[in-house]
């Protein structure tokens, strides 16, 4: 049983991650490949746009997640759902899925390849990487911690005559290791330089301005934000590429306003960048520098020559990265996957829905025929079926108080797994015309009737109360002794050990396994209250001795007692038990 517990956990966190999860990052994903194209046709464009529309396109990744959660949120109050539609764009998920009100599903054989399953495994397997990398991530914190404490630092004007205005405290610290140049901190910089170049005033000089356009424009923060965002999407291609992008372009255009506003030579200039190819670069997640590789050094002296061409501006390409950004957000939050349960209200309330003599199985039996009702409403109507023996069950398209949306209606069945029940409502003709999906559904087993009622309620009476009110005003009072049997209790028993512990009491019969006999034997007995099992019988068997080996283990299991009215009681259950061949 835990097995299959975790599997349906699995099951269900799959169909959620594909909704709230990979859906979203496909939609940013084709976004982002389409802005690209179109920023790649734009080759004159100035270096400085290039990379903070680069940055634009990987910020819009975390933005547009908490902008769509942030507006699911807030549609779930129903007025504002009532007000705001913010679904531009509706997909329809081709991947169906029933949910489980609770994960502790009995199944003998686990569908280990059904697609929610393994879309949630996956998943499953990239969030724990992120969060191990995240934690590395922040547990790099404490090397720059002790890098800061130990670095001799000094201010600015005590090195160059220098100055700028962004910031009042911006220190320079010299280290005897031959690295590149790089900054690190943001309310107060520091420029950490290699003493190779402290008495050598030309180098000196470019390294500092090259540093000091970095935190004018505040690339530090942008460098830690796209560090954090690359540990949690570490899988996605286009992340790493971007990556790579974004730090070319954020030296190149950095290169660009050094030659601009100084009076380097672009000759000396170049030949500092070609000194550091071999230097070792430090702390690339946590600093900026002058990075000079060699596969991208060629790229960056080049344009070099063509620095008087771009006049670049901070403040326009802020607001150009500010747009940009919006411009990825709006759709990634407008844009709904809309499976067969996310159907729109609206859609369901006018949906055809004929109930069409059904019966009612719990556990695979047939406890109830409703063989004369026949009845055509629509599917926003709620509708009830009481019995005397088993409580009352509610369906409606539409949510009410107490109810979940587990309920999958697909054909002529409506399915749903409640308090480890398996719960099937049989039409004897489709219940729609091709609408399937997650509806809404809450079992009172304490709302007991003498006979059999079925009764109807309009949408507002079922989203008002009113429809459950009624229904508990005529309810039927009554007590349970320790001597009668129940098929529903408000806690049903449990296997002790799990369902692994009768499994490992089979032994699949020789006679079956010589004549290829496989197939599912289901046991019915009654669970005591003390946890005993109780006249155990066959009641579907595939011969081959198969039968007399599962009635013997079950015979053998202990459990939990069911409990009803907060007192043990005695339980009617269902165990199915498959004999599967392996070749």
């Amino acid at each position: 049983m835990e097995g299959s517990s975790i599997q349906q956990l699995v099951h269900n966190f799959g169909h959620l991650s594909l909704e709230l999860f990979w859906f979203p990052l496909g939609v940013w994903t084709i976004i982002a490949i389409i802005t690209l194209i179109i920023l790649r046709s734009f080759k004159a464009l100035d270096p400085l746009y290039k990379y903070h529309l680069r940055v634009a396109i990987i910020f819009a990744i975390p933005f547009g997640f908490i902008a769509k959660y942030g507006l699911y949120l807030f549609q779930k109050n129903s007025l504002s759902n009532a007000l705001l539609d913010s679904n531009l764009f509706v997909f329809i998920n081709p991947i169906d899925v029933v949910f489980s009100s609770n994960a502790s599903v009995i199944k003998t054989s686990p569908d280990f390849f059904n697609p929610n399953f393994i879309i949630g495994l996956s998943t499953l397997f990239i969030f724990i990487t992120s969060i191990v990398l995240l934690i590395r991530f922040l547990s790099n914190i404490r090397f720059f911690i002790r890098l800061n404490n130990n670095l001799e630092k000094q201010s600015l004007n005590h090195v160059t005559n220098l100055k700028i205005t962004t910031f009042k405290d911006i220190q320079v610290a010299f280290v005897d290791q031959n690295i590149v140049p790089f900054t690190y901190g943001w309310n107060k910089p520091v420029i950490v330089l290699p003493n190779t170049i402290r008495d050598i005033h030309e180098k000196l000089h470019m390294a500092i301005q090259h540093e000091l356009v970095h935190i004018k424009r505040a690339d530090y923060i942008l460098q830690i934000i796209l560090s954090l965002i690359k540990s949690v999407f570490w899988f996605h291609p286009i992340i790493w590429f971007q990556n790579k992008e974004i730090e070319i372009y954020r030296e190149i255009s950095c290169d660009q306003e050094v030659l601009n506003t100084s009076n380097i030579s672009i000759k000396n200039y170049a030949s500092m960048l070609l000194e550091l190819i071999p230097v070792n670069q430090l702390y690339n997640d946590f600093s900026l520098n002058m990075a000079a590789q060699q596969s991208t050094l060629k790229k960056r002296i080049s344009i070099m020559k063509y620095h008087h061409l771009y006049k670049s501006s901070i403040k326009k390409s802020i607001l150009f990265f500010l747009l940009i950004t919006i411009g990825i957000i709006v759709p990634i939050s407008c844009t709904d996957l809309n499976s067969p349960s996310n159907l729109t209200e609206e859609t369901i309330a006018n949906t055809d829905f004929i109930i069409n003599h059904p019966d009612l199985y719990l556990n695979g039996i047939q406890i109830l025929a409703l063989g004369s009702v026949q009845q055509e409403l629509t599917l926003g109507f709620g509708f009830s079926i009481s019995t005397e023996d088993y409580g009352t069950f509610v369906y409606s398209g539409t949510k009410f108080e107490g109810a979940s949306k587990i309920g999958f209606l697909q054909d002529n069945t409506i399915t749903y797994w409640d308090n480890e029940m398996e719960i099937k409502l049989v039409n004897k003709t489709n219940f729609t015309s091709g609408i399937s999906g997650n509806i809404w559904v809450k079992h009172f087993p304490d709302l007991k009737y003498s006979g059999t009622q079925l009764q109807f309620a309009n949408s507002r009476r079922v989203r008002d109360g009113s429809f459950i009110n009624d229904l508990k005003e005529a309810v039927i009072t009554s007590s349970h002794t320790n001597t009668e049997t129940l098929l529903v209790a408000d806690q049903m028993p449990k296997i002790i050990g799990g369902l692994a512990s009768i499994h490992s009491k089979v032994v699949y019969p020789e006679k079956a396994r010589q004549e290829g006999i496989e197939g599912r034997v289901t046991v019915q007995f009654i669970v005591n209250e003390f946890g005993e099992v109780e006249n155990p019988k066959v009641i579907k068997g595939i011969g081959g001795g198969c039968d007399e080996n599962a009635l013997e283990a079950v015979k053998l299991a202990k459990f939990e007692p069911g409990l009803h009215n907060g007192d043990p009681v005695k339980v009617q259950y269902s165990l199915p038990i498959v004999f599967r061949l392996n070749d």
